[in-house]
């Protein structure tokens, strides 16, 4: 059976709430903060030096706990995720809960640390949030993508911006809204 091996989670804080600058996106019930969760992950059938970093989640703090929490719980349960310092998906939810609690605001040199250089969305994706400077066309097998570097703390917020636009058009699904990061020099 195919799984995800996790080595690392980091949850964020992104000093974003429910007024996006006039965007017109509203994901909130309750108006909580915007949250990211980035992973360090690789494939069970990969060596393990191929880990790299993922973004998990952008959304709401509380669909967090409410849909995508679950969801990786029911994961690790199943064994299609698996981390050797998670036990179960109990320890999942503990887990993040934890990171969540003590989670500092997401920075550009937060990213940079991870190797984390950029982005980029499917052209279709982009289509649903194009704000921000042009983006660096390229294919990817036989899939055109959006790519955009993150030179600044703006870029930052822009890549959050598109992430919500993402999820308001995928009517808030959970894994919509997650740009394939760019680590180090190449988008893929």
């Amino acid at each position: 059976m195919s799984s995800t091996i996790y080595k690392e989670f980091a949850v964020f804080t992104t000093g974003i709430n429910n007024d996006i600058n006039g965007i017109g996106v509203n994901l909130f019930d309750e108006g909580t903060e915007i949250v990211m969760v980035l992973s360090a992950s690789y494939e069970n059938n990969v060596d393990a030096t191929h880990a790299k970093w993922h973004c998990d989640y952008i959304g709401t703090a509380s669909d967090m706990l409410s849909d995508y929490v679950p969801k990786m719980v029911r994961y690790f349960d199943t064994s299609h995720a698996r981390a050797a310092f998670l036990k179960n998906g109990e320890a999942f939810s503990r887990h993040i809960s934890k990171l969540y609690m003590a989670a500092d605001p997401v920075t550009l040199n937060e990213l940079s640390q991870r190797g984390i250089m950029g982005y980029s969305w499917s052209i279709e994706e982009y289509e649903h949030a194009n704000i921000g400077q042009e983006p660096i066309e390229y294919e990817y097998f036989s899939t055109k993508r959006a790519g955009f570097l993150l030179g600044s703390e703006e870029d930052l917020e822009i890549m959050i911006k598109q992430s919500l636009m993402i999820r308001l058009k995928a009517k808030n699904h959970v894994w919509a809204g997650r740009p394939w990061l760019a680590v180090s020099n190449g988008f893929h």
